[in-house]
């Protein structure tokens, strides 16, 4: 008996000894991450309901052919596992130190924009073509990466200091719509044309944040400053707008559920998230459990449910909008300020950035795990960030970094 407790003690001191090994030959180039179960607090809350009031207006776009430019660009890859003895240990012990077994191999590749200082805020994954959209608020351009060639084309909006701030990719034509925050104007790139059609929001100096395009190809878009949820349809050139039921509370993003047609959209000067339903014009709100949480960034899954990121308090938020259920999840990283949010529609896991800390993290819902990867270039100041549905490869944006970055 005695020697079988003995052996026991020496096993687990042979492992903890392995391990020390192991990971202190990691080298400093090595992609960084790290793991770690959270606890989550639940509760319900009664939500508000109104009937909106909406304006409609017809728009004539101004329509324009741009050259685009094309450059080849070098990308960089980083792998968290570089040890094929790691890669083992940690395959016959995979939460030994923390790590799950689909960590083993984790690679963050990073693409340079050709244009210095672009400021690429938004960023949109085209989930038949694999391409990769984003725009450069400094530099005023849309951009696109293809990841297979390292090839990146750029177009130059034909409004001067626009400020493109989000962009979103039509799935189903493959055209790309993107939000001029100073312009005041909804874009849309045709890739295979080079043709850039612009529309007016009727709203004057509305400050156009979060944009949005459902599965028939409307357009919605969160006005900030005009304190409204706006449509536009393309095809016949309609804009609608919706006014939030509270004065200033600043919409900052919107997310269209692909099932239902309902738009759900942040406010972080409310502390609420807020759904729209378009054939109704019925505004709802669910007012958030911890106050000033500057709920920012949203995103849908495949369920309906809604994820959003709390800038203040550092979590990680979900609505369950058929029982009035927030859950919130706390960040391990402190301060990390969390901003872009993207639901894989296929395992349901939920990715989002840390522009403070330089980091890109995942939360699994069904387990409150979350892991959390630094990026290599430092300061990068990550913003949004898309998950590819049919790859799952997660995109995001560099601001300060001025890169597209990669997580596969």
């Amino acid at each position: 008996m005695k020697f079988k407790y003995y052996y026991l003690i020496a096993s687990i001191v042979i492992i903890i000894v392995s391990g020390i090994i192991i990971f202190g030959s990691f080298e400093k180039d090595e992609l960084i991450s790290s793991t770690e179960s959270v606890q989550s607090f639940t509760m319900n809350v009664e939500p508000n309901v109104y009937t909106a009031i909406t304006e409609e207006m017809k728009i004539d776009p101004a329509e324009s052919v741009v050259t685009p430019k094309i450059f080849t660009v070098d990308s960089v890859s980083l792998t968290n596992i570089q040890s094929a003895n790691t890669k083992m240990f940690l395959t016959l012990f995979p939460y030994a130190f923390g790590f799950p077994s689909d960590q083993l191999t984790v690679t963050l590749d990073e693409w340079t924009i050709p244009t210095a200082n672009s400021a690429p805020f938004g960023v949109s994954v085209d989930s038949t073509t694999g391409n990769v959209y984003f725009v450069e608020g400094f530099s005023n351009k849309v951009g696109r990466l293809v990841p297979s060639t390292n090839v990146i084309t750029e177009w130059t909006i034909p409004t001067a200091n626009s400020f493109p701030f989000t962009v979103s990719v039509d799935s189903t034509t493959g055209n790309v719509y993107f939000a001029e925050s100073i312009g005041n104007k909804v874009g849309r790139l045709v890739p295979s044309t080079n043709v850039i059609t612009e529309w007016t929001i009727p709203t004057a100096s509305s400050s156009l944040r979060g944009i949005s395009v459902d599965s028939t190809g409307n357009v919605y878009f969160a006005e900030a400053t005009g304190n409204k949820v706006g449509r536009l349809v393309p095809s016949t050139n309609v804009i609608t707008e919706w006014t939030i039921p509270a004065a200033s509370f600043d919409p900052a993003d919107v997310s269209v559920d692909s099932t239902t047609g309902n738009v759900y959209f942040t406010e972080p000067n409310g502390n609420k998230v807020g759904r729209l339903v378009p054939s109704t014009n019925v505004i709802t709100e669910w007012t958030i459990p911890i106050a000033n949480s500057s709920p920012f960034h949203v995103s849908v899954d495949s369920t309906g449910n809604v994820y959003f990121t709390e800038l203040s308090i550092n979590k990680i938020g979900r609505l369950v909008p058929s029982t009035n259920v927030i859950t919130e999840w706390t960040i391990p990283t402190a301060s990390s300020n969390p901003d872009g949010i993207s639901v894989d529609s296929t395992t349901g896991n939920v990715y989002f950035t840390g522009p403070n800390v330089n980091k890109v993290g995942r939360l699994v819902p069904s387990t409150n795990v979350i892991t959390e990867w630094t990026i290599p270039t430092a300061n990068s100041n990550t913003d949004n960030i898309s998950v590819d549905s049919t790859t799952g490869n997660v995109y995001f944006a560099e601001a300060a970094g001025n890169k597209v970055g990669r997580l596969s």
